[in-house]
């Protein structure tokens, strides 16, 4: 499940960065829009990895 999605206007993308990265750090599960694609931190990641194994 998603904690976060970030939205946000490009001219503050280098804040959000380093928002995203922070919030990484501490296990949150993060939605951030980059450039116009979503991107899914490795934690999620794992989880649809693992949903299609049926584990």
């Amino acid at each position: 499940m998603i904690d976060i999605f970030i939205s946000y206007s490009q001219k503050d993308k280098e804040f959000v960065t380093k928002l995203y990265e922070a919030l990484c750090q501490q296990q949150w599960d993060i939605w951030a829009e980059w450039e116009n694609r979503l991107l899914i931190n490795q934690r999620l990641n794992e989880d649809f990895s693992m949903a299609g194994t049926g584990v």
